[in-house]
């Protein structure tokens, strides 16, 4: 059995060009995002060439980048439904929806959440979700990888 990790946003900016797309396919993971992750992904890129921290070149080349890991089926787009669950752990936890969405869809998909958001951890751990960050998720890849 492979084991599953969900990104969000946060994780997903960090660690996508560390994914080694040649050889993960081999790996006993698999990699999974939500619909609105590539939205997000895609505005955390947006705001950095406006501050002027990356060149448009840069920006292109991260949503490229994001496109060829989801069209080669390393990420995989999971299909995020019942929203009324989703609305169920927003209003108990006091998060926003699609916080909630990543947590009702790392359920779903028995995954493991990989956030940098502090808040969404310690709302993982209240909803018994697996949640590591992205440096945690980098280790346990190198483990797996060196294990082969």
């Amino acid at each position: 059995m492979k084991d599953k990790y969900l990104f969000d946003a946060s994780s997903l900016v960090l660690i996508i060009g560390k994914i080694p797309n040649e050889n993960i396919l081999k790996e006993p993971v698999s990699l999974l995002i939500t619909p609105l992750t590539p939205f997000e992904y895609g505005n955390a890129f947006w705001k950095a060439f406006i501050r002027r921290e990356i060149t448009l070149e840069e920006f292109e080349k991260a949503l490229m980048l994001l496109e060829k890991l989801i069209d080669i089926g390393i990420l995989n787009v999971v299909k995020v439904e019942n929203f009324n669950e989703i609305a169920k752990i927003s209003a108990r936890r006091k998060i926003s929806f699609y916080d909630a969405s990543y947590i009702f869809s790392a359920k779903e998909e028995n995954a493991t959440l990989v956030t940098e958001d502090n808040g969404l951890k310690e709302t993982c751990l209240a909803e018994r979700v697996d949640v590591i960050d992205s440096q945690t998720f980098l280790r346990r890849l190198k483990i797996v990888r060196s294990n082969k």
